[in-house]
């Protein structure tokens, strides 16, 4: 609901202003967030994964200081697309290899290394191969298809029962696995339903075993529906081509990322962790996200 409040929202504002007030919000907050940390005024919550150390650095979770440090990253470059450079993609870089020794967030490095390989593929493609800028788009469009629907096909199976998706899950952190176990508890409903994961929750109506939803397209049908989940998916489809027929390439490609995000993290339709979904209004509107330079009083 706050998602599409703001969405609706953004009917006379720019698209970019929007992205530029997000990362300058981001750039500020994050940096306050690790000094108040080192300060001691914030605790620094550490967990392990087997014998690696996860810190949070004044976040929540280690995932949630991922998952900022990614939303960063994409509206930096979104804000410098037009002049993407050698210092970006060296950023990026760095990032990736922060998310790996700090908060060791899965989902987070994943993506920032897959920022850096398609943002260096694009640059490579547009200035040597031009030929291919178009199936390099249609792959984005046709993968993000892909991932929702394998996230509820390996979701709604038990992948223990095959070799290669029980090795997936492992990688992943069980993520497949465990949405299983809540899918088999609570079945799918045409208009959603309240889901009890959290320990509070669970508590209360008796559940012992600990449950979670971590991919994006299976809590958005089991907590919302299918019809929801259709809509959002088909919305999302027809977004990701309304800004290919916009020829706006690095927000085709931070959409495909934050799709791919959602198969490990729920990130993909919460608005204060993809900040990005504003552009939803351009189908709402009819409005294009690129602004055309004013002419010049000189």
């Amino acid at each position: 609901m706050s998602a599409w409040m703001f969405i609706v929202a953004a009917k006379n504002v720019e698209f970019k202003q929007i992205i530029h007030t997000a990362y300058k919000i981001l750039l500020i907050m994050i940096p306050i967030i690790f000094l108040l940390c080192l300060a001691g005024i914030i605790d620094n919550r550490i967990l392990m994964r087997g014998s690696v150390r996860r810190y949070s650095l004044g976040f929540s979770h280690p995932n949630q200081l991922g998952l900022r440090t990614f939303q960063l990253a994409a509206c930096h470059c979104y804000v410098d697309k037009d002049k993407l450079g050698k210092w970006n993609y060296v950023i990026i870089f760095l990032l990736t290899v922060f998310l790996v020794r700090i908060p060791n967030s899965q989902a987070a490095y994943i993506t920032m290394g897959m920022f850096l390989f398609m943002l260096l593929t694009y640059k490579y493609i547009v200035r040597n191969k031009a030929m291919y800028i178009d199936l390099f788009k249609k792959c984005m469009l046709f993968g993000t298809f892909c991932l929702s629907l394998f996230s509820v096909i390996f979701s709604g199976i038990n992948t223990n029962k095959y070799y290669i998706l029980a090795k997936l899950d492992s990688w992943l952190s069980s993520r497949f696995s465990v949405c299983h176990k809540v899918w088999s508890l609570y079945g799918v409903s045409f208009f959603g339903q309240r889901i009890y994961v959290t320990e509070d929750e669970r508590r209360l109506v008796g559940i012992k075993n600990p449950l979670w939803l971590d991919n994006a397209y299976v809590s958005i049908l089991l907590r919302y529906g299918i019809l929801v989940f259709l809509i959002f998916c088909f919305g999302y489809l027809y977004l990701i081509k309304i800004v290919e027929m916009q020829k706006d390439d690095v927000l085709m490609i931070i959409l495909f990322l934050y799709a791919l995000y959602g198969t490990i993290e729920t990130g993909l339709y919460m608005i204060t962790h993809n900040i990005f979904l504003i552009a939803f209004s351009v189908l709402i509107y009819g409005k294009s996200l690129q602004v055309e330079d004013k002419p010049s009083n000189l």
